[in-house]
């Protein structure tokens, strides 16, 4: 389970960098940096529960 975990951490934080900073897919400048943020939250989130709370649970 921990491998397929980082597996899809990996993929969140690279989609979200790709898609925010490397394609002009998202012509909004406000809307790219907003689903950027988006994207490193939910990558952090997930590390986040993965090495601390998952210990205390």
């Amino acid at each position: 389970m921990n491998k397929y975990l980082e597996i899809i951490i990996y993929f969140t934080a690279l989609i979200g960098y790709l898609l925010t900073e490397y394609t002009k897919i998202i012509k909004n400048e406000k809307l790219r940096k907003k689903l950027s943020f988006i994207f490193y939250i939910i990558t952090l989130l997930i590390l986040l529960y993965e090495f601390v709370l998952k210990k205390f649970i």
